[in-house]
């Protein structure tokens, strides 16, 4: 099912009452509701639909509520996209059961509480795109168990804490690891063969005395 740009012009409470419907359509592979003007709260019924469901994108609408702890069960879903909406809460731990996923990509929200360790499961990640929310907390070091993971995109949050070299040091990061805007007091990239220049990414540690903040 895909509803294309436009389709909605205006905003209203119940734009989404049609989910709970879909839960019939047993073979539905792609939701794609992106770039309208959906409002509503985001139904838990979400977590119902079709367990061959691969595609949900609901990108750039007007859609609040939270990711409910049961999406879990959509365990063929590859793409999970849900950039620039009004959703908040947490990023359930369910995640980490989503095993097939490869994109994750919740930016310009208003979600908080800590990033899940469990997504540390989903070793097939390609993207995560989580900037511009109000997570905090440490970023955890079970990221770096995603050996595939080619940009991972972290900024303007609340994240503390020092960034893991598990995290740093995952080989697949071609794409860019993107930190800035938080509030991380370190970084540890000991135990490794370093050469050359420390990276321009790095600078902002430099900006006050090295051993409070970076251990090499």
């Amino acid at each position: 099912m895909i509803f294309h740009q436009a389709d909605c012009l205006v905003a209203v409470p119940d734009d989404l009452s049609f989910i709970p419907s879909l839960t019939n359509c047993t073979n539905l592979q792609n939701l794609i509701l992106s770039q309208n003007q959906f409002g509503g709260v985001l139904p838990g019924f979400i977590a119902n639909l079709s367990s061959k469901l691969e595609t949900l994108q609901l990108g750039w609408n007007k859609i609040s509520g939270s990711i409910p702890q049961e999406i879990g069960n959509l365990n063929n879903l590859y793409l999970l996209e849900k950039n620039d909406n009004m959703i908040s809460g947490s990023i359930p731990e369910s995640i980490g059961k989503l095993s097939k996923l490869q994109g994750l990509l919740i930016m310009i929200n208003n979600f908080s509480g800590k990033i899940p360790p469990s997504s540390g499961n989903i070793t097939g990640l390609s993207w995560v795109t989580a900037a511009t929310n109000m997570l905090k907390g440490s970023i955890p070091a079970e990221l770096g168990n995603c050996t595939n993971l080619q940009a991972l995109d972290l900024r303007s949050n609340r994240l503390t804490g020092v960034i893991p070299e598990q995290v740093i040091g995952i080989p697949s990061l071609s794409l860019g690891l993107y930190l800035d805007l938080n509030e991380f007091t370190g970084l540890s990239i000991s135990g490794n063969k370093l050469r050359g220049e420390i990276l321009s990414a790095l600078e902002i540690f430099l900006k006050v005395p090295f051993h409070h903040h970076l251990t090499i």
